[in-house]
């Protein structure tokens, strides 16, 4: 979609009243805490400021602040509710809406100036050039005589404003008689809809199997990727054997079970193994921790797959671990590496969120300062020098040693300082044999691949004409403590090398996607919707006209529409995690308090009659219990797998023990209010040490100008 959106600018220029050149950008967010930063300054700095008073500025409060700047920003057409505050008592509903409609103003101005538009810029834009009356007919007719037919793969993902799109120009020119269409065709499976985050709605397909009709619908009643037991444990487990009323949430989305058109492997009778993992818990009013449970999910997990891969003819390329949270795969990847299996990431994670560039802050912050000791010190145990303990010791106890160091740093500094970041990090890599040491450790594809992406992205932000060892850093450590931060196109991590190895990846990355053996170790991790509920900032209703609701007498009722959505969308989330085998799917289940809020266990509970929660039951009422919901289902496609795996002895090989410490992390203290300051107000402040020289920039120029032949800018 965003393609078509892009050749439709490009090519209909007038149609549309588009610019002719218009740069693409990958992310807004920098926009829009620009301007968040600017409303802050504007209604909260000043001394005479009544907000101040009303609605102390705390740290989630401009958290809030943000989330309703970004999601107005993003949703152009939403009206904002309310402009006033219903309660005199509170003021932030008003606030919210107020800085929603300040950021959607000031992104929008920022955007022209610079040329520039965001992927959805463009979909709005071609959206609003067709509810023109001038666009309908002319952009319409141009676009129909083009394209006479329309095929529209992964209908399920569809935004109300895609579909708006779709129907005025495919539906409504079927019976276009001077530019007729053909026909429109879409694709799309309402079962494996979970890109809600995105702006898919389920409602715009429902919408369209509305105005299609039941006559023109088609349904694929076989499945020709999975095995036959695993698609009876999938139909079982879904449909309850026909107990679960409603498996998907939305009577509009029945569930059909489908025949497979493979057999499967001779000897499998299971498609679908309930993995019990025992919690060492007694019945209580409360269930394990997600805390405590994880890391006994995360063992049997590998030992499982290290059981699994010591088989005949075992590769590790056939088996996927899928998981709903990026931080969940990297464990599972650190996990696998200690015990000599090889993992690769295939997921939305950002590099800013590794190990790794919290490594290159230290390093920064250590060539910066050199002869600051325990800057210096920390720098040497990162994994990119070639320092460590007994180095650090000998600098201690000889000058010599420490003077040497710190003459190294000093060069590093300089570097930096003269011809670049980049410079300055392949030199470092060269002497320090950065690279050669590491490729011998444990994960070492992943990890050298970080570092190198980390410098890739230092390196671009330098050349934007930021310059200085004190402003990288400061970029980087906001790059990292930005935790709410969805990778963009350049910071989304890159795979390793993908050959042999088992594969990670979010649920949500994985649709679409197939693999043999399917692991899925988190689906008894849920989310609190009281949690949701308590941290939301807005509520969105597309009934009719879009409505972004920050807080209005229907706030709470909108809510609890959108949190039900979620709640629906779970479901879904479930079947696609199911669905990604060809033989065989291993599901990991244990007592934890958050179960009770999973997808799962409420279709549990309803095709067995259990009342619930699952999570505070002991061990042995724990298995008794799925053992009864299996045997309920009818089938021997679905197994419970009761046995313990053992420990160290299942692994292929141990991992080489790992000669560096994980360095200190440089805690950086957040102000409490925004401030401005001038300039020259903040370089007062400077206090540099005495062995630190800054460069005179001016005779740099010169000589550069007069070894060029002309002029010195200064004689000008």
């Amino acid at each position: 979609m965003d393609g078509f959106c892009q050749r439709t600018l490009r090519e209909f220029v007038f149609e549309i009243g588009s610019a002719f050149t218009q740069e693409l950008i990958p992310s807004q967010t920098d926009l829009i805490e620009q301007a968040v930063m600017d409303y802050i300054a504007t209604h909260w700095m000043a001394d005479d400021s009544a907000l101040a008073a009303s609605c102390p500025l705390t740290g989630t409060l401009r958290k809030k602040l943000i989330q309703a700047a970004t999601v107005a920003v993003n949703e152009p057409d939403a009206c904002l509710v309310p402009e006033e505050a219903d309660d005199p008592e509170d003021v932030t509903p008003a606030v919210l809406c107020d800085v929603a409609g300040y950021a959607r103003e000031h992104v929008a101005a920022c955007k022209r100036r610079a040329g520039v538009a965001s992927f959805a810029d463009q979909l709005h834009q071609v959206a609003g050039a067709l509810r023109a009356p001038e666009g309908r007919g002319a952009l319409a007719a141009a676009l129909r005589s083009r394209y006479r037919v329309a095929l529209v793969d992964e209908f399920q993902d569809t935004s109300p404003t895609q579909y708006q799109v779709f129907r005025t120009l495919f539906f409504d020119g079927l019976s276009d008689l001077t530019h007729p269409v053909l026909a429109m065709v879409m694709i799309g499976d309402p079962k494996q809809s979970i890109y809600q985050f995105r702006g898919a709605d389920i409602d715009s397909y429902l919408a369209a199997c509305r105005d299609t009709g039941p006559d023109r619908q088609y349904t694929m009643t076989t499945n020709w990727r999975s095995d036959a037991p695993l698609v009876e444990g999938v139909n079982k487990i879904i449909g309850g054997d026909g107990r679960v009323a409603d498996p998907f949430c939305a009577p509009e989305i029945p569930f059909v079970e489908v025949d497979a058109h493979h057999a499967g492997e001779p000897g499998r009778a299971s498609g679908v193994s309930v993995r019990w993992i025992p919690s060492g818990a007694s019945p209580a009013k409360k269930g394990p921790s997600t805390k405590d449970a994880w890391p006994r999910a995360l063992a049997a997990l590998t030992d499982d797959i290290a059981t699994r891969l010591n088989a005949p003819d075992a590769q590790a390329g056939d088996l996927a671990v899928l998981c709903s949270m990026n931080s969940h795969l990297m464990a599972i990847q650190s996990s696998l590496a200690k015990r000599g299996i090889p993992a690769v990431l295939t997921c939305e994670a950002s590099v800013y969120d590794t190990l790794e560039a919290r490594h290159v802050v230290t390093l920064l912050h250590g060539i910066r300062r050199p002869a600051d000791r325990q800057a210096l010190a920390t720098a040497m145990l990162t994994p990119l020098v070639n320092g460590d303990y007994a180095e650090l010791q000998a600098m201690q106890q000889d000058d010599s040693v420490r003077a040497s160091w710190t003459e190294r740093f000093e060069r590093y500094r300089d570097l930096a300082g003269g011809d670049g970041f980049m410079a300055m990090w392949t030199t470092l890599l060269s002497e320090q044999k950065t690279l050669l040491r590491l490729a011998d450790g444990a994960m070492a594809e992943r990890r050298i691949t970080n570092y190198q992406h980390v410098a890739e992205c230092l390196h671009q932000h330098a050349r934007t004409g930021t310059a200085g060892l004190a402003e990288w850093i400061e970029w980087l450590e906001k790059q990292i403590d930005s935790g709410d931060r969805r990778a963009d196109e350049q910071s989304q991590l890159r795979l390793e090398s993908d050959a042999q190895a088992v594969q990670l990846s979010t649920i949500h990355k994985a649709k679409g996607l197939e693999f043999p053996v399917v692991y899925c170790p988190t689906l008894w991790q849920g989310k609190d919707p009281a949690v949701a509920r308590k941290s939301a900032c807005y509520a969105i209703d597309r009934r009719g006209d879009t409505t972004l609701d920050f807080g209005s007498s229907q706030y709470d009722e909108r809510l609890g529409a959108n949190l039900a959505a979620r709640q629906a969308e779970d479901r879904r989330l479930l079947y696609v995690a199911l669905t990604r085998a060809k033989h065989q799917c291993v599901i990991y289940w244990t007592a934890a308090e958050a179960s009770k809020h999973t997808a799962l266990e409420s279709l549990i509970c309803e095709a067995s009659g259990e009342g619930g929660p699952l999570g505070n039951l002991g061990d042995d009422a724990l298995r008794d219990t799925l053992q009864r919901w299996i045997d309920g289902l009818g089938t021997a496609a679905i197994s419970l797998d009761t046995t313990l795996a053992g420990a160290d002895d299942l692994a292929i090989r141990q991992a080489e023990p790992v000669a560096w410490q994980t360095p200190p992390v440089i805690a950086r203290h957040e102000l409490p209010v925004a401030r401005q300051s001038s300039f020259s107000a903040m370089a007062r402040t400077i206090v540099l040490p005495e062995d630190v020289v800054a460069p005179d920039r001016d005779a740099i120029a010169a000589s550069a100008a007069v070894l060029a032949g002309g002029a010195s800018p200064v004689d000008e």
